[in-house]
């Protein structure tokens, strides 16, 4: 015999269980002694190097229940993360001498080139002290990169640093010993040996150990390679006439005069029709000689191309009036 099931619910009902009397369950000392210890091993994996063995908050929480005590996920990890917020690292601005620190840092760039992106290797040095960048660009992170931009950073600036900084990067640390040991590979020994520098490792990712190169890299990458160049030369040498050697030689200055005198001449004389671009262009090739030097002879450069862009510029009937009303040969 099927019974019968209501098929209507009355959705506005209070609910059948009285909620006015119940107390919140408070954490008793035996359940934080749990939660400590099992934080203190936390702590413990994470200096030994086993931070993704760590017990989470739903592990601590079953760990609870089976030791018999009775208590919500949700009071748990309150508990916990009102104690992350409590223990916090404070951190002490160092104040480093003149030539005391540099720190070094390997980073990757990808670079658009020829319509396929690259990817290279930068070498990064910065002086705690002054904050003064170097960066050499590689195309691998081996041992023998590493020399040279070692070797290249301190021929410029005239002497070696005391001290320098660097992280886990496999071309400076051979091996770990210990939890917090770390062994220098035979190019660093052989560089710091050389120049009698001593070295440092700290830890990744840590800015208040290693922050001056960190930012800089994050720099070095938005400011030098965040941006595109513009093609240059564009087969210069295949053009058929002098106007189109302009538009295929040296684009960039060309563009830039062009934005910058030529366009502006031509838009103020426009009342003399062609004759404003004639203008313009005689006018925008005398700057361009000067702009190359200040003899005479660039002065000729200029008029001589002026002279023959407006030849090529003016049609047909135009060419011949300006043929013989200027030149006499």
């Amino acid at each position: 015999m099927i019974s019968r099931i209501p098929t209507r619910l009355k959705v506005n009902a209070g609910p059948a269980y009285n909620s006015s009397n119940w107390v919140r369950r408070r954490l008793s000392s035996d359940i934080i002694t749990v939660i400590d210890v099992c934080l203190e091993e936390n702590e413990t994996r994470r200096l030994e190097g086993w931070g993704k063995q760590q017990l989470r908050e739903v592990d601590i929480h079953e760990k609870i229940l089976r030791a018999g005590h009775c208590i919500s996920y949700t009071i748990v990890r309150e508990y916990i993360r009102i104690g992350k917020l409590q223990v916090r690292e404070t951190f002490i601005r160092q104040g480093n001498g003149e030539g005391s620190i540099c720190e070094f840092d390997w980073a990757e760039v990808k670079i658009k080139i020829g319509g396929i992106y690259r990817r290279y290797c930068l070498a990064v040095f910065i002086s705690a002290f002054s904050n003064y960048r170097y960066v050499k660009l590689f195309q691998r992170q081996d041992s023998l990169a590493f020399k040279e931009a070692h070797i290249n950073f301190f021929e410029p600036i005239g002497g070696v640093y005391n001290q320098t900084v660097y992280d886990n990067i496999r071309v400076a640390v051979a091996r770990f010993v210990g939890l917090n040991e770390k062994l220098p590979t035979e190019a660093l020994v052989h560089l710091s040996c050389w120049y009698q520098f001593q070295c440092r490792f700290c830890n990744t990712a840590k800015g208040n150990k290693k922050g001056h190169v960190e930012r800089r890299v994050e720099y070095v990458r938005c400011e030098v390679f965040g941006f595109n160049l513009m093609q240059n030369f564009n087969r210069p040498l295949l053009a058929k006439s002098v106007t189109e050697l302009g538009r295929k030689w040296h684009i960039a200055l060309s563009t830039w005069f062009a934005d910058y005198f030529y366009n502006p001449i031509a838009i103020a004389k426009r009342a003399l029709g062609n004759w404003s671009n004639i203008y313009a262009s005689f006018t925008t090739f005398i700057v361009l000689g000067f702009w190359h030097g200040t003899n005479w002879t660039f002065i000729v450069f200029g008029l001589l191309q002026g002279l023959i862009l407006t030849i090529e510029f003016l049609p047909g009937k135009q060419e011949k009036i300006f043929a013989k009303k200027f030149l006499p040969f």
